[in-house]
């Protein structure tokens, strides 16, 4: 287990659900590390890593988020850490702005702490802003970045059933290559900045849920796909369309017809458990803010979603593409599940999607509908993989999705790729079409 600096360790244990003030000034106790997790032994000096430091201050840690003095520090760690640097600055500025802490508060531990027990702001987030200051403070004390070390047991899991190093490395180069990430973040439409989640967070949260997982990942679910979901809409859409231009041609391009407006933001809803106007689901700012605000509601990576998607052969783990849709009569069975094929109105894919979640032992029981942010970034991954258009659609042959983890009052939205370019529309919710049909995903 890494040691701890005293003043870091009381001050976390002063803000734990489970320890009262009292019980984290005794030097013996010591805060267990995370299930699943091992950390080399570190040894940290608790004394402020400049000359004369107060261990019970912040102190250089303070001076990296002045402007006038944040570039000497950071010119001090080695180039290739500088970015990283940049991460954990930025990430933690943007708490302060979301929570609306005076940055002036960063200079000792006693006035960050009044301002978080002023905000009454949540255990699980007081944590999540702890641990970022902590890594801050070892990467200036240290000029290198703490390293999180996975147990074997661990890594071989994540290795063997989801080759994750492979998967995640590519992800990240995607939203890289695509402008959407920019400094290991995205910018959420509340103005929040996003830190995409680390390749030791998605491997310990596959681990913690093999149980659950087992029988999607035994059904094909194995395909990782990295989705900025607090991203505005109107940016994704760009995101894709400079893709298209760049990689598809210039006859590539986005066609929003009908369905992707100004008001998308507020019109369109997420997870809906019905098609009836009260239970239409939840705006993405709602979703964000439920996220920020009660921690119970949270996923392990706020701001984004990381799902797992079957590949074009699904009893193939490492198979390059997405699984295409099939026609009535042509879908396979996977482990027992049947695949979802064409020809259901987007009311049936949604009664079996809220049926399954009420039945342990249905072959879809786990599985969500797929949103506008999941199928961009299945299309750009298909096409890096593959060099094809997915989700195509022909007068022969070639079958397009409803996505059905969005909805707008009476349609749910409908997309493929035709006539050189990707056209997203809406259609309404009890017509069935022989060229359309939906896609399941699995959410980490």
């Amino acid at each position: 287990m890494e040691s701890v600096p005293q003043w870091r360790f009381n001050f976390v244990m002063s803000f734990s659900p489970h320890t009262s003030p009292e019980s984290s000034r005794h030097e013996d106790d010591r805060p267990l590390p995370p299930q699943g997790l091992q950390s080399e032994a570190v040894e940290t000096n608790s004394r402020h890593p400049r000359e004369g430091g107060d261990p019970s201050s912040l102190g250089f840690l303070s001076e990296a988020f002045l402007d006038s003095s944040a570039s000497r520090i950071r010119a001090e760690i080695p180039q290739e850490y500088q970015k990283h640097f940049d991460e954990l600055r930025s990430a933690i500025l943007s708490f302060c702005h979301t929570f609306e802490i005076p940055t002036e508060s960063l200079s000792n531990v006693e006035a960050f702490g009044a301002q978080l027990n002023a905000k009454k702001i949540s255990h699980k987030k007081m944590g999540e802003v702890l641990l970022l200051f902590q890594r801050l403070e070892y990467l200036i004390a240290h000029k290198e970045p703490f390293q999180e070390k996975l147990s074997g047991e661990v890594m071989e899991y994540a290795e063997r059933l989801y080759h994750l190093q492979e998967q995640y490395a590519a992800q990240v180069h995607l939203l890289e290559d695509g402008g959407i990430l920019e400094d290991g973040i995205i910018t959420g439409i509340d103005g929040h900045a996003y830190p995409v989640p680390t390749f030791e967070q998605i491997a310990l949260r596959l681990y913690e849920r093999k149980e659950e997982l087992q029988t999607k990942r035994d059904q094909g679910f194995t395909k990782l796909l990295l989705v900025p979901f607090g991203m505005s809409l109107t940016n994704f859409l760009d995101v894709l369309n400079q893709s298209l231009f760049t990689k598809g041609g210039k006859k590539q391009f986005v066609s929003t017809e009908n369905i992707f407006y100004t008001n998308a933001e507020i019109d369109l809803f997420y997870h809906p458990t019905s098609f009836d106007h009260d239970d239409g689901g939840q705006t993405k700012q709602q979703i964000l803010d439920a996220e920020m605000s009660d921690p119970t509601a949270a996923s392990f990576a706020p701001g984004w979603r990381v799902i797992l998607l079957q590949s074009a052969d699904p009893k193939e783990t490492q198979d390059k593409g997405v699984m295409t849709i099939p026609a009535r009569g042509e879908e396979g069975i996977c482990w027992g599940r049947r695949d979802l094929c064409t020809g259901d109105p987007p009311r049936e894919y949604l009664k079996i999607l809220q049926e399954a979640q009420k039945d342990l032992f249905s072959p879809y029981h786990g599985e969500s509908g797929m949103t506008v942010e999941d199928w961009i970034i299945a299309f750009l991954t298909h096409f890096e993989e593959t060099g094809e258009f997915l989700d195509t659609f022909s007068t022969t042959n070639g079958a397009t999705p409803y996505l059905m983890g969005n909805y707008f009052f009476g349609y749910v939205p409908h997309v493929c790729f035709a006539e050189g370019r990707v056209n997203l529309f809406r259609r309404g919710v009890d017509g069935a079409f022989e060229d359309s049909g939906t896609r399941f995903v699995v959410v980490v």
